[in-house]
């Protein structure tokens, strides 16, 4: 199992370092320190560009300006702020991260014009997979709660490399008045946490995870699904590369 997590970990970054995106690596030519001070601008459009521009600084001193960014009055430079932390690679600066846009997540939940955004916090938790957010993935689901936030909530908790992400997908699968429907949604994220098909009931679920939990491999796992991820984005480049070498082979012939 060693090995194939050492192959898995090898397989991903060769993946990432041919589609990684210059975000996620630090750029000689920025002054973190500089960025750090134009996040806290009272010019909206300089803390914009600062908070583009951190996505390119891995400097611990960006994090904190960048988490207060998720409370700024403009859509622009929340959203430009949650794309430059969810970036972050040392532990601590993931950790902060996490905890802020996790704290995102109560006021925005259950109001439609902020649907959008609540989504995006969720898919940024995933990246940075941290065990502290669990509680606030799974906490203000209501049976109005639409599939597609569901769905971005329990899979956020799936990425997590820790048994009690499934073992709160276990939990949160049986509770509420419409269990069947949040049961639906949970074995789905179940079988993108394990890697494995989606072919079991809730009741072979609870017996495979109680037959496993001991031995199963939780960071081959994560590995695992970081390596499909990054095979299912290159394609997608691919596809779209094509398409627009054919568009612009049909305007040359025009």
């Amino acid at each position: 199992m060693r090995i194939w997590c050492l192959l898995a970990l090898i397989a991903t970054l060769a993946v990432a370092e041919d589609r990684q995106p210059a975000g996620n690596e630090s750029d000689p030519g920025i002054d973190p320190k500089e960025v750090a001070k134009r996040l806290a601008s009272k010019d909206v459009t300089e803390r914009l560009e600062a908070a583009r521009e951190a996505a390119n600084v891995q400097d611990s001193c960006v994090v904190t300006p960048l988490t207060r960014l998720l409370k700024d009055k403009e859509m622009a430079v929340r959203e430009a702020a949650l794309s430059a932390l969810k970036l972050r690679e040392d532990e601590k600066d993931k950790k902060k991260a996490a905890t802020a846009i996790a704290a995102r997540l109560k006021p925005l939940a259950g109001k439609e014009e902020w649907k959008s955004e609540l989504i995006e916090c969720c898919n940024a938790l995933h990246d940075l997979a941290q065990r502290s957010t669990i509680k606030a993935l799974l906490t203000n689901v209501s049976t109005e709660t639409s599939p597609d936030e569901l769905r971005a909530r329990l899979r956020a908790v799936a990425n997590v490399p820790h048994a009690e992400a499934i073992d709160e997908l276990l939990r949160f699968a049986s509770s509420g008045r419409k269990a069947n429907r949040r049961s639906k949604w949970a074995q789905q994220a179940m079988a993108y946490a394990t890697c494995q098909k989606d072919d079991k009931s809730l009741d072979q679920w609870r017996r495979w995870w109680t037959e496993n939990k001991k031995t199963f491999d939780f960071e081959g796992a994560y590995l695992q699904r970081q390596q499909e991820r990054a095979e299912a984005a290159t394609k997608a480049e691919q596809r779209k590369n094509k398409k627009d070498r054919k568009k612009r082979k049909g305007l040359e012939e025009e």
